[in-house]
C-alpha cells in the first residue's frame, strides 16, 4: 500500500539529512526498527523507490528518515520543500526488539546504521520498558558521529541504556574485548543486533560467531542507501511492488471470470430446460356414480426454475488508526 505524506521539515548537519513527513490522509503503522521505501517527484517525474530506516517512534504521528547526502537521490531529497508530496510504501523488515524473547540486547552500529536503533531506543524509553540495552556505536571520528546528542539524552532518561562511542581516531574499532565487557556474564538470552556498512556488518557477525554466539541470537539489518536494498531472497521493493500489482490484477481478472461464470451457468441451464411450465394430466375416467375419483396416473406437474446466482458479501474495511502527535527528533547532532 502507498501512503501520501507531505514534507513537514528538513534539517541537515554536515552530510546527514533529517527528513520529517506528515500524513496527508492515512498514517503508516510500523514497529520500531522497521524501514520504508520513499519516492518523490524530480523534474515532474517520480523517482525510483529508495529504502530508509524510520527513526521516529510508532506513536509520534510523523515519519522521520535520516540519510547521508550522497548521490542523485539523496541530493534531490535535500532539495525538497515544505509541503512537497512524498510517496511512502511499507513498512518492511524484522529488525525489531521483542522484550519477551530478547531479555538483554547488545546493539552494534556503524555510521548512519544508527538510524533503526534511534526508533527502538526512543520507543523503549517512552514506554518505560525495563530492558537492559548496551549500544556500541562506531564512527570514523567524533565530528562525523550523527545523533550523538540524542543518544546522550536517551542514556540520561533510560536507566537501562548504556551507550559507548568508538572512533578510529580515539578508541579504535569495536573488538571482542569490548563486547565481552558489555555482556559479561552472558547467560545465553542476549540478542545481538548489527546494522551498518557491509564491511562493518560482516566483521561484527564474524566476531560474534567466533565468540560462540548462536546464529539465532544474531539479528542483522542489510544496510545500503540504494535501490539494491532487498527484502530477502532477492526481492527488492520495486520487484515486490510489481509482483503485488500483477497478483492483484490476476486476482481481479479471476474474480470477474468467476462472476461471469456464475451468471452464465444458470442461464445455460434455463435455456436447456423447457421455456414454460408443462402440465401433464391423465384423462379422467368415466364414472356413473356421483362421486369423482382419480386414476392411478393422477395429475402430474413439472416445473423448472433457474437457480439464483449467489453473490459474495462485501466486507467492510476497518477504520484507519491515527496516532497522537508526540515531538519527534529535532536535530541531527
Amino acid at each position: 500500500m502507498t501512503y501520501r505524506y507531505t514534507v513537514q521539515s528538513i534539517g541537515r548537519k554536515q552530510d546527514v539529512l533529517l527528513l520529517t513527513l506528515a500524513p496527508v490522509d492515512r498514517t503508516l503503522q510500523f514497529e520500531a526498527g522497521q524501514y520504508a521505501a520513499i519516492s518523490f517527484k524530480r523534474n515532474g517525474r517520480p523517482t525510483p523507490m529508495r529504502c530508509f530506516s524510520i527513526i521516529s517512534t510508532p506513536g509520534s504521528g510523523v515519519l522521520q528518515f535520516a540519510m547521508r547526502v550522497r548521490g542523485r537521490f539523496t541530493g534531490t531529497a535535500a532539495a525538497l520543500q515544505h509541503g512537497d508530496i512524498v510517496q511512502v510504501q511499507g513498512p518492511f523488515g524484522e529488525f525489531t526488539v521483542d522484550p519477551e524473547y530478547d531479555r538483554r540486547v547488545v546493539m552494534l552500529a556503524g555510521g548512519i546504521g544508527i538510524t533503526p536503533y534511534l526508533s527502538i531506543l526512543r520507543d523503549l524509553t517512552e514506554r518505560h520498558i525495563a530492558l537492559p540495552v548496551n549500544l556500541l556505536f562506531a564512527n570514523r571520528s567524533a565530528a562525523s558521529t550523527p545523533f550523538a546528542d540524542q543518544l546522550h539524552l536517551l542514556a540520561q532518561q533510560n536507566p537501562y541504556l548504556d551507550v559507548r562511542f568508538f572512533t578510529n581516531d580515539t578508541t579504535g574499532n569495536i573488538n571482542a574485548e569490548h563486547i565481552r565487557q558489555q555482556t559479561a556474564p552472558d547467560t545465553g538470552d542476549t540478542t545481538y543486533f548489527i546494522c551498518g556498512p557491509k564491511h562493518f556488518t560482516a566483521g561484527m557477525r564474524s566476531l560474534l560467531v567466533h565468540e560462540g554466539v548462536h546464529e539465532s541470537r544474531i539479528v542483522i539489518e542489510s544496510f545500503a542507501q540504494s535501490s539494491g536494498v532487498t527484502l530477502g531472497r532477492g526481492w527488492s521493493v520495486p520487484k515486490l511492488t510489481y509482483a503485488f500489482s500483477a497478483t492483484t490484477f490476476a486476482l481481479a481478472v479471476g474474480a470477474v471470470m468467476a462472476l461471469d461464470l456464475s451468471r452464465a451457468v444458470p442461464k445455460a441451464r434455463a435455456q436447456a430446460a423447457p421455456t414454460s411450465n408443462t402440465v401433464t394430466q391423465a384423462p379422467a375416467s368415466n364414472s356413473t356414480s356421483g362421486s369423482s375419483s382419480s386414476s392411478p396416473t393422477a395429475t402430474a406437474q413439472t416445473q423448472t426454475t433457474a437457480p439464483t446466482p449467489t453473490t459474495t458479501p462485501t466486507t467492510a474495511q476497518p477504520n484507519q488508526t491515527y496516532y497522537n502527535y508526540q515531538p519527534p527528533v529535532s536535530t541531527v547532532s
